[in-house]
C-alpha cells in the first residue's frame, strides 16, 4: 500500500423541519434517521467507484459533483430551514508505514467552505491483505 486510500465517502445532511420525501442528491439516501422536534438526518454514499484512489484523487474528482449538489443546485438553498452538512472520508492507512500524510485539494476545500460543510476523516488500519482491520483484530 503506497499511501492512504479512500475506502468510502459519506455525506450527512441534518435538517430540521424538512417535510416530504428525502431529497435526491443525486440519488436517494442510503439511510435516514428521524430525530426529535422534526429533526431528520439523510446519509448519502459518495464513495468513488474506483478502488484504492488516493485522498487527493478521490477528493479532486468529487469537488465538482459536490459543487453542483451543495452549492449550485442544493435542495436546501432557498429554504428557511436549519441545515448542517458533514462529509466523512474513510481512509485506509498502512499501520506498518510508521507515519503517513494526506493532502486535501484546495478546490475541494473551497467547495466545502462555500457549502459551509464540516469535513472529517476516519482512518482505518489495513491488514496484510489490504483490508481494514475488524474490531476483533484491534
Amino acid at each position: 500500500m503506497a499511501g492512504p486510500a479512500v475506502i468510502g465517502i459519506v455525506l450527512r445532511v441534518d435538517v430540521r423541519g424538512w417535510r416530504g420525501a428525502p431529497p435526491l442528491m443525486p440519488r436517494e439516501p442510503l439511510k435516514e434517521e428521524q430525530g426529535r422536534d422534526g429533526a431528520r438526518a439523510f446519509f448519502y454514499d459518495l464513495s468513488p467507484r474506483e478502488a484504492d484512489l488516493s485522498v487527493e484523487d478521490a477528493c479532486t474528482r468529487l469537488a465538482s459533483k459536490l459543487e453542483r449538489m451543495l452549492v449550485a443546485r442544493s435542495p436546501f438553498a432557498d429554504l428557511d430551514l436549519p441545515v448542517r452538512l458533514s462529509l466523512d472520508v474513510g481512509v485506509m492507512v498502512d499501520p506498518a508505514a510508521g507515519s503517513w500524510s494526506m493532502t486535501w485539494p484546495p478546490e475541494f476545500l473551497r467547495v466545502l467552505g462555500d457549502a459551509q460543510a464540516q469535513l472529517t476523516a476516519t482512518c482505518y488500519p489495513a491488514t496484510d491483505g489490504g483490508e481494514p482491520l475488524s474490531e476483533d483484530d484491534l
